[in-house]
């Protein structure tokens, strides 16, 4: 190398990180991507769960509204096991990130693997989904007319 000569191409100390940092940032995107894919699937199921179980127990929340069960009390009995499955998915989860996160400490930068924010943040993240993922299926209980389910067969 030539000391005398030129340089050929000069570089910001951004474009210099970012081509330093591209893989990480690409996997970053990637795993963020995977996730809300993984809780738009999750919301999907659960929905499906509670929509079907509102579907096949029709004519016994109907019978449930004629015998004087209030509206609020039949929906939330409809809405409570996509919940319970919800709140048991999330303390197994809590429990295996907490011993996943001892094996996976080398790999974690600048984030604590008992960060309790975090773990706080996705666990509230998840049962919002679970609730509205719930209860929206549920709701359909509130437009039934126990007449007209009692006359059905």
């Amino acid at each position: 190398m030539d000391p005398l000569l030129p340089f050929a191409d000069f570089q910001t100390m951004d474009e210099i990180r970012d081509r330093a940092f591209g893989l990480q940032r690409l996997e970053s995107v990637l795993l963020g991507s995977l996730a809300g894919l993984a809780l738009l699937l999750s919301a999907v199921g659960i929905f499906g769960l509670i929509a079907q179980t509102v579907v096949e127990r029709t004519r016994e929340f109907g019978i449930r509204l004629a015998l004087g069960a209030s509206v609020g009390r039949t929906i939330s009995s409809a809405a409570r096991p996509g919940m319970l499955l919800s709140a048991t998915g999330i303390a197994i989860g809590f429990v295996l990130a907490r011993l996943a996160g001892k094996l996976f400490r080398a790999l974690i930068y600048q984030v604590e693997t008992t960060d309790t924010m975090t773990f706080a943040v996705v666990a509230i993240t998840l049962l919002v989904v679970a609730a509205l993922a719930s209860l929206l299926p549920s709701l359909r209980i509130a437009r039934l007319d126990p007449a007209t389910t009692l006359r059905e067969e």
